[in-house]
């Protein structure tokens, strides 16, 4: 069988070392394991940039609503200083 160098040199692959031949298949291992997990990180950096522009666009219309000077809607205050649970 013959098999392809990394220079571009065929080379018979009873030729090649065992601790080469193990060694590549090792380092093509840990190549398909890692791009996995750059997809999955890629994956995961895009839903982060979705979230992060709709919260950008709520930030400025907020902004734009509290520049109209549209009233902001107030909690009812409570008569104690201290909520019901804490005593």
């Amino acid at each position: 069988m013959v098999t392809t160098s990394p220079w571009g040199l065929a080379i018979a692959r009873s030729a090649l070392p065992v601790w080469l031949t193990v060694r590549d298949r090792a380092l093509k291992k840990e190549n398909d394991a890692l791009k996995t997990k750059l997809a999955a990180e890629r994956a995961r950096n895009k839903s982060l940039a979705k979230v992060a522009v709709e919260l950008a666009l709520e930030l400025e219309q907020a902004k734009e609503e509290l520049a109209q000077g549209a009233t902001v809607a107030r909690l009812p205050r409570s008569r104690t200083t201290t909520s019901p649970q804490l005593r």
